[in-house]
């Protein structure tokens, strides 16, 4: 039979079972193993997006100790990575360009591409819409955040542990150091602004994810379960038990899916 380890099997530190949680975790920030899962969803698509930097590169430098944590990709220049194996000038060139276009990223991505555990790309959309830069996320208090709806205990302590953790604290200084500016989009209020909804049943008129879409884009919020906080419920065909529980909170408007366009315009 299995017996989980006591100790992490690249860097020795201890491993952790937190109260609650399945999973078992190395406690090094500074883990080589942990630097490459960092490294490698800090530079994926839906993060900051540096086209080029797959996973045996990041491997590679990390092993090589060229890269120490994320800031240290921007440190990286054309030439040494020219001579890398599969790489050559043209790769290179263009890898340095997708860097550098990188830094200017929206602060949503930012924020999701830091890996903070329990903060996902809605937590961070979330967040960006509300702290217009990183040093006023940094200066949050745990009992701002989980004021905010959709953010509960786990992220809201997961945030507050990383501001406070020190080596965190220098990666993000570093970036700040080499011209990381990610943009902070105001978005402008839309008819639906302020307003929460939630869907239910099959719509005939919009997939789900169009209407969803509709709603954000009109400044507008998705619930996830049916509560005194949301305004309206879509009501499609063959609705499910959200139809019976809203009925019973009478501030809760029940409308369909042409009530929402009209609502939209």
């Amino acid at each position: 039979s299995f017996i989980m380890p006591k100790f992490c099997p690249v860097c020795s530190s201890n491993i952790i079972n937190q109260e609650g949680e399945v999973a078992h975790r190395c406690i090094n920030y500074e883990c080589p193993a942990q630097i490459k899962a960092r490294i490698a969803h800090f530079v994926s698509r839906n993060a900051m997006d540096i086209d080029g930097f797959g996973i045996a590169l990041v491997e590679q430098l990390v092993d090589e100790q060229r890269l120490k944590s994320v800031a240290d990709i921007y440190s990286l220049k054309e030439l040494e990575l020219a001579v890398l194996d599969r790489m050559g000038e043209k790769s290179a060139s263009n890898l340095i360009a997708s860097i550098n276009a990188s830094k200017n990223k929206t602060f949503s991505r930012f924020i999701f591409a830091l890996g903070i555990p329990y903060i996902g790309q809605h937590t961070a959309e979330l967040l960006a819409n509300l702290y217009s830069d990183l040093e006023s996320l940094t200066n949050v208090k745990k009992e701002q955040l989980i004021e905010i709806h959709e953010i509960g205990e786990k992220a809201a302590d997961s945030l507050i542990n990383y501001f406070n953790n020190e080596s965190f604290l220098r990666v993000l200084s570093c970036l700040k150091e080499f011209g990381v500016n990610p943009k902070y989009e105001q978005k402008a209020l839309g008819s639906l602004s302020g307003k929460t909804f939630l869907i239910t049943g099959t719509l005939t008129k919009y997939k789900r994810f169009e209407a969803e879409s509709l709603i954000k884009n009109n400044g507008g919020r998705i619930l996830s379960t049916v509560s005194k906080k949301l305004n309206y419920l879509v009501v499609g065909e063959n609705p499910g038990s959200k139809l019976q529980k809203s009925e019973k909170i009478s501030t809760i408007d029940i409308i369909s899916e042409i009530d929402l366009e009209s609502l939209a315009v």
